[in-house]
């Protein structure tokens, strides 16, 4: 399938169309794509959700794009469009660094100012402040159209997850919506969900948490000379926290389906999902094990999602990353299976 070109989000803020895809930019310096053709409630979420074009049309989202910069310049993470994966992911494997910053404040207000005008009330479900500063900077610029549009309703929401839960939770908001819910009774999901969404995922290399400062570098030479791969989750604020390592890449992976004991609930319509950068066979042998582990329990699978790490998300955590996503026990509550008791 081609992928679709950007669509303006200055003005009327028109859906991307399956026949033509002309690309129209946001600034010189952004781009937002326009897919929501709901009259009732308009979802945005942003590229760190790693959702794919395909995604985007089904549920009806908006996404707006993160940008990062490379040896050859500046890029957005633009659905894979301009990289592939497996361009983007192998030059961070012959040594390249790809740096990333927040979504400018202009380019929110930019954003919700048209919006506005349209009128449709809009939700922005954002990456969690524990990653990033930009879902403050929608906050303000949501706070500053609302002030100067008193009758329009806009949310800027900390989605307090990364990546493939971030996605799990845009599904469920659509799926309010397209039922019948009002503004308010989503905004009061996505403050409430989060904490029943379960991610957990293990990196090849620490190499690259290592070179943003997020680990000590002695850490990850240590890790590698040992092949212990780190076992993490993201905590109720959506930072990132260690739960453990293993001793090579099948005890890894072993170790994200035993994730799913004591802390899986299920129900009609929540999948699992599955998500990795630029390692499939690896993304191939969990799923394997995800189905087995249903198996034996004689219960049917859900559907399983598969989705590649975005650029953003992944210029941090490198390529080799595995992720494994799902429904399960509310983790304010206690009791949660973490890997840390």
């Amino acid at each position: 399938m081609t992928p679709a070109a950007p669509t303006q989000a200055v003005g009327a803020l028109v859906p991307a169309s399956a026949t033509d895809r002309k690309a129209s930019m946001l600034s010189t310096t952004s781009t937002f794509r326009a897919y929501s053709t709901s009259p009732s409630l308009r979802v945005i979420v942003d590229s760190c959700s790693s959702v794919t074009t395909e995604i985007a049309e089904q549920l009806g989202v908006d996404v707006i794009e993160f940008p990062f910069v490379m040896a050859d310049g500046d890029h957005r993470a633009d659905q894979w469009e301009s990289i592939t994966p497996a361009q983007f992911y192998g030059r961070m494997r012959a040594g390249e660094r790809a740096l990333t910053s927040a979504i400018p404040t202009g380019e929110f207000l930019d954003l919700f100012e048209a919006c506005a005008r349209e009128g449709v009330p809009t939700i922005y479900l954002s990456l969690t402040a524990g990653l990033s500063s930009s879902v403050r900077d929608a906050e303000q610029a949501a706070a500053d159209v609302s002030a100067k549009h008193p009758g329009f309703k806009i949310a800027a929401l900390d989605n307090r997850m990364p990546s493939l839960t971030a996605l799990m939770l845009a599904r469920e908001v659509c799926h309010l919506r397209d039922g019948g819910s009002s503004f308010e009774e989503v905004v009061d999901f996505v403050r409430r969900a989060p904490d029943r969404v379960h991610g957990y995922f293990t990196l090849d290399s620490l190499r690259w948490l290592a070179a943003g400062g997020r680990i000590p570098k002695a850490a990850a030479s240590l890790s590698a000379l040992l092949d212990m791969k780190a076992n993490l989750t993201y905590d109720l604020d959506g930072a990132l926290t260690l739960t453990g390592v293993s001793r090579g890449r099948k005890k890894a992976l072993k170790g994200l389906v035993a994730k799913l004991d004591g802390n899986y609930v299920g129900g009609p319509g929540l999948p699992i999902g599955i998500a990795d950068a630029d390692c499939p066979e690896d993304a191939d042998a969990l799923e394997r094990q995800v189905r087995a582990w249903f198996e034996a329990k004689g219960t049917p699978c859900p559907e399983i999602m598969r989705l590649t790490i975005d650029a953003t998300i992944g210029s941090h955590v490198g390529p080799g990353m595995v992720a494994l996503a799902f429904w399960g026990i509310d983790r304010s509550a206690g009791g949660w299976n973490n890997g840390k008791r």
